[in-house]
């Protein structure tokens, strides 16, 4: 919508971004008609002990906005495009540092080559902070993607195989793979679809969708109480446990604080994450 001519008016969000007042973040309220669009819903508060609809319209300020300048468009919803996420590729290692000029067994020969260390971070840096999250999300993820790969594009993990059992000669299944190294069976929750590979993602998908999930897990403990540390903790927390640790670690804290549930976590776990955010400049 941030195209669109039309009337805009400021909101606060929780979802599927945290924006505050102070981000200036509008969405479109009208067409230039000043008729409310097929796909917008705008909905009004009910009064307290009022069987009726709310009928007081409400004292919304609203700008009209008939050609959008690039200053405007950056101000309410600067976006990257997917288009223009582009990568180098060493030539000399184009499937990363340890499998070098090998394609990685399992993997299709059409799949992308693996960019140049750091290629990926100014994007994840970018589309982080699109989230509006402030700078803590944008440090812990830029961080997450600098120690699952260095910050390259389509990295496959050290020890990939993605070949069925049969042909594995008893080798582990090892399908991590990425800018932040989701395994098939992650990307396939992350996706919603059972068939989906993370290999076959564009370099705006491969990072765009970890990023959104990334920011939902900063969101919900926010939303159950913590601060921002904490959220931080909790990203860290779901890349290492994302269906024991993490899910314990969000309901221990809504219940009883998440300091008391971060000294439940699992030592180890605590100390990897807790070693990382000291890195990242977080703790």
């Amino acid at each position: 919508e941030r195209r669109l001519p039309g009337w805009y008016v400021q909101v606060v969000e929780i979802n599927p971004a945290r924006r505050k007042s102070v981000d200036g973040f509008a969405r479109l309220l009208t067409n230039a008609g000043g008729r409310l669009p097929f796909d917008q819903l705008v909905l009004r508060p009910v009064a307290s002990g009022v069987s009726g609809p709310f009928n007081r319209a409400a004292s919304v300020p609203a700008l009209f906005i008939d050609n959008i300048e690039m200053e405007s468009e950056e101000r309410f919803d600067a976006e990257t495009e997917p288009s223009s996420v582009v990568y180098g590729v060493d030539q000399t290692r184009p499937y990363g540092p340890v499998w070098s000029d090998r394609i990685p067994p399992g993997l299709p020969d059409s799949v992308r080559l693996t960019g140049t260390e750091g290629s990926a971070l100014p994007f994840v840096q970018q589309m982080a902070g699109e989230q509006a999250l402030g700078e803590m999300f944008v440090r812990v993820v830029t961080d997450l993607a600098q120690t699952e790969s260095r910050g390259m594009f389509a990295r496959p993990a050290d020890h990939f195989d993605a070949r069925p059992q049969q042909l594995r000669a008893g080798r582990l299944l090892v399908t991590a793979w990425g800018t932040f190294q989701f395994n098939r069976d992650a990307w396939r929750a992350l996706t919603a679809n059972v068939t989906s590979l993370p290999w076959d993602a564009t370099p705006y998908d491969e990072l765009a969708l970890p990023l959104r999930k990334y920011a939902e897990l900063f969101n919900s403990v926010i939303g159950a109480g913590g601060s921002e540390t904490d959220a931080a903790r909790g990203v860290r927390l779901w890349q290492r446990s994302p269906s024991v640790a993490f899910p314990a670690y969000l309901r221990n804290g809504a219940a009883r604080g998440f300091q008391s549930a971060w000294t439940a976590v699992n030592a180890a776990d605590r100390q990897v994450v807790d070693r990382h955010l000291h890195e990242a400049g977080i703790l």
